[in-house]
């Protein structure tokens, strides 16, 4: 949809704009302002990647860790448990495999897949995602919410455009009143 790419390219030039880098996906952005809001420390891993990673080992770094890199780096490493039960329990769905982790997590060597080492381990876990991305059920539960919530906007669309048409009219009137009477 037109708006939708122009909405996206307004806010990527915003961030261009005032000499940052590309933001983050929404997904992202969603769970590093969540994780804020209740005092957690952390930050999207591209922009920890470019403020706290020599630009010699960015290569290297998002070669071994690219989901974190495109996901969230918690900045407290003390935080990292209370990150993801209060992730558990966030329900914010994202339409995207979300990792997140550690500072030392992006920036220590990926265990060998034979090692026993899983991410459990390792201090990387995944934002539960929305389960209509994986279970048809809940697309169709999903489907049908997006679709009542476009008939509602759609609704309040008709009536604020019947308002403005009403509100138009009037001053048309007023305008109209004003010429034919005009000041003393």
């Amino acid at each position: 949809d037109l708006r939708t790419a122009a909405a996206d390219d307004a806010r990527i030039l915003g961030a261009l704009g005032e000499g940052g880098l590309l933001p983050p996906g929404p997904d992202v952005l969603a769970t590093v302002e969540y994780l804020g809001e209740h005092g957690i420390p952390a930050l999207p891993g591209w922009r920890y990647l470019a403020q706290a990673v020599d630009p010699v080992d960015h290569a290297a770094v998002l070669a071994a860790r690219p989901e974190l890199v495109d996901g969230v780096v918690i900045t407290d490493p003390d935080a990292h448990t209370r990150a993801r039960e209060v992730l558990a329990g966030a329900a914010l769905l994202p339409r995207s495999a979300v990792a997140v982790g550690t500072a030392a997590a992006l920036l220590a060597p990926v265990p060998d897949p034979g090692t026993g080492s899983d991410a459990q381990h390792d201090g990387v876990f995944l934002v539960p995602p929305n389960p209509a991305m994986h279970d048809e059920h809940a697309a169709d539960e999903e489907r049908h919410a997006l679709r009542s919530r476009a008939a509602a906007r759609d609704e309040d669309i008709r009536t604020l455009a019947a308002r403005l048409a009403g509100d138009r009219a009037l001053a048309a009137r007023i305008g109209s009143w004003r010429a034919d009477c005009p000041p003393g």
